[in-house]
């Protein structure tokens, strides 16, 4: 039986509900500025930015995974979840800019790696998820081949 956080769509959801939190967190404890926000406003514009960018990841996924072979299929997930959350964290910063008045440059770097590395984890994660569904999935497609062809030669 498979677990529930094997489902692809349920663990990245989870994933980005985390990473609103320890975004939140992160930023209050990295740049003063973001400090003077209160959590719950903050929370609610980190809330914005993050689904925004699950529904561009989920429509990037959705639009390419179809059309390229197995053996390129991790890499590419790996490569769409970072740059969802680099893309994240730049808009952060120009969020920020813009709304707020921050300077960009101090503080905004801190976002960014704060969000580069959380995605670096997260893509990691769920690169190697889909490795395991497409193990599980040619497992399943070989057993399939061998008892099809067991039952021809008989």
């Amino acid at each position: 039986m498979n677990s529930i956080l094997e489902n692809h769509h349920l663990r990245s959801g989870i994933h980005y509900l985390a990473a609103i939190f320890t975004m939140g967190i992160y930023g209050g404890q990295v740049c003063p500025l973001a400090e003077t926000l209160r959590m719950g406003p903050w929370l609610i514009e980190l809330s914005f930015i993050f689904i925004l960018f699950f529904i561009l990841r989920t429509w990037a996924l959705n639009k390419i995974m179809g059309k390229i072979a197995l053996q390129k299929q991790v890499g590419h997930q790996f490569l769409i979840e970072l740059a969802g959350f680099i893309g994240a964290g730049m808009a952060i910063i120009i969020f920020n800019k813009w709304v707020h008045g921050f300077p960009g440059i101090e503080s905004g770097l801190k976002m960014l790696l704060g969000t580069t590395t959380l995605g670096f984890f997260i893509a990691t994660d769920l690169a190697l998820l889909r490795e395991r569904n497409i193990t599980q999935e040619l497992l399943e497609r070989w057993a399939y081949l061998t008892r099809f062809c067991s039952n021809q030669a008989a």
